[in-house]
């Protein structure tokens, strides 16, 4: 599935009112974000912690695909997502979010399921991809297994 740019635009514009919402609170939040695209409707809503719909768009090209692999289907969703984040962040836009790091946006089904990590940003790390904590599992397993043996 590719996605027009009209399209690409409605999702970013969704994005950015999540950005200037949280640029003009009084404190600093605390809250990660997740973005849940209905597949029938078509329809894009990114919550807050409380499950409070900060923005939403409908996005009609995702329900004309809703019949197609869902992995896959989420796949390009996450990547279509993600390639907005990119460009908020290289706008200087997520940078001016007052949301206490670190803080995420997290593709999530409709019953709240993370799918995919999009994005997550630490007070000078931004982390932007599919896995963000690729290889953890190993490199903690050689790490125990590296105890164990000294302990021989």
């Amino acid at each position: 599935m590719k996605i027009s740019s009209q399209s690409q635009s409605e999702i970013y514009d969704a994005l950015k009112r999540v950005c200037v919402q949280y640029e003009d609170i009084a404190e600093e939040s605390i809250t990660d974000f997740y973005v849940e695209v209905r597949m029938d409707s078509g329809e894009l809503c990114v919550l807050d912690d409380e499950d409070r719909v900060v923005s939403e768009v409908t996005v009609g090209e995702f329900a004309d695909h809703k019949d197609e692999d869902p992995e896959l289907l989420n796949a390009q969703i996450a990547r279509d997502i993600r390639k907005e984040l990119e460009r908020l962040d290289n706008a200087g836009e997520i940078g001016k979010m007052r949301v206490m790091k670190p803080f995420s946006f997290v593709l999530v089904d409709e019953e709240k399921e993370v799918i995919e990590d999009l994005y997550l940003v630490d007070d000078e790390n931004v982390v932007i991809g599919s896995d963000l904590m690729a290889g953890l599992d190993d490199e903690l397993d050689e790490f125990i297994e590296k105890l164990l043996d000294g302990d021989e």
